[in-house]
């Protein structure tokens, strides 16, 4: 979810652990374990440097803005952030905070920029508000419409986070956005890219399986096309050969039902279809992070145990092709805390747990980093 929108005010909901797993090592059939290795040193990554990161973090949002020094001076291995202070261009970290930023204080980092690739939002440098109705700089609370000087691209507001909008994101004119705002990211100097919105392909496509409005029954192809562009962007045209590339959520984007009958080319069947662009997805990234995988509801933070087994078996397919998985469940109560740790890191996922906005920099207490 993108994180500089509106925080909905949410009840906050208990959480129960799973009853007799006092160490969080669940039982084979509540996917809480599995045979994965306890880390990912020897869990067969494919990225050497990835190997080595055993925890991250995750804050796109500060108080006022997002502060880099606190995280410049923890332990962690990866941390995503947002390429701007505020959101804003003009408050967009330069090449000497990101440098100091990787380079640490005792624990050089990974630094990946969160870029949403399937919603636009409000005060990014690229958003005209003439697009929208009101004037968001007037009332920046909305409702908003679209007005008639909006581009093709722009969609209804994400009713979760009003200052979003759906994109589509197969459109020339979006894409060269996208594009630019790399260009910015890949000027800071980030090691990578926090791809978020992935799952808008679920949106367009087709209402089955995806639920989607039907607008492009190709739409997981769409997205996976733009994945990699954007890889093939950063490491061929720019130049930068080991930029990484992770996005967020959308694990079943590789499933064979998301890509129907009618969008195979002829001669294929379904099952080689889904196959052939698995392997081209997943060539292009370097990782998945994904978010609620074993405390999910509604509840901003602290949601009962309710683990996604479907998600859950789709991640272990990215990491068994080598790819690292960042998983963030959103607790602060630390039974749940250690609980969803020892089932990420038994499947060989790097996990995070914090409050929902990301506002904060969350050192947990029974988990710090190493």
């Amino acid at each position: 979810m993108q994180r500089h929108g509106l925080v909905l005010g949410l009840a906050v909901a208990l959480f129960l652990p799973l009853a007799g797993c006092s160490s969080g090592q669940g039982g084979g059939g509540d996917n809480g374990g599995g045979d994965s290795d306890n880390g990912n040193g020897s869990s067969g990554l494919r990225n050497p440097l990835l190997a080595q990161v055993e925890d991250f973090a995750y804050q796109l949002q500060g108080d006022p803005v997002l502060d880099l020094e606190p995280i410049r001076q923890s332990g962690f291995d990866l941390v995503v952030i947002d390429y701007s202070a505020d959101g804003s261009d003009e408050s967009a970290f330069t090449a000497e905070q990101i440098a100091a930023l990787k380079e640490g204080e005792g624990q050089p980092k990974i630094v990946l920029a969160y870029m949403s690739i399937g919603e636009a939002e409000i005060g990014r440098f690229y958003f005209d508000p003439a697009w929208i109705t009101p004037d968001p700089r007037e009332e920046p609370d909305g409702p908003f419409e679209l007005t008639d000087e909006a581009p093709e691209f722009l969609f209804e507001p994400n009713p979760d986070w009003p200052d979003n909008f759906k994109v589509r994101y197969w459109d020339a004119e979006w894409q060269q956005i996208v594009m630019n705002y790399l260009d910015r990211i890949l000027d800071a100097g980030f090691d990578g890219v926090y791809l978020d919105i992935i799952d808008g392909f679920e949106f367009f496509g087709p209402e089955d399986p995806l639920g989607g409005n039907g607008e492009r029954p190709d739409a997981a192809s769409a997205m996976i096309d733009l994945v990699i562009a954007i890889a093939e962007h950063a490491r061929e045209d720019r130049g930068v050969e080991n930029f990484l590339v992770f996005p967020q959520n959308g694990a079943n984007i590789v499933d064979d039902d998301s890509f129907p009958p009618e969008t195979v080319p002829d001669g294929m069947s379904q099952a080689d279809h889904a196959e052939q662009r698995r392997q081209a997805y997943w060539a292009a990234i370097d990782g998945i992070g994904a978010e609620d995988t074993f405390y999910f509801g509604d509840a901003d933070e602290d949601n009962p145990y309710d683990p996604q087994t479907w998600t859950i078996e789709s991640l272990d397919s990215f990491h068994e092709a080598g790819l690292t998985v960042l998983a963030i469940d959103y607790l602060t109560q630390d039974v749940a805390v250690d609980d969803f740790y020892a089932r990420a890191r038994a499947r060989g996922w790097v996990p995070y747990a914090s409050i929902r906005d990301l506002s904060v920099l969350t050192i947990n207490p029974t988990q710090p980093p190493d």
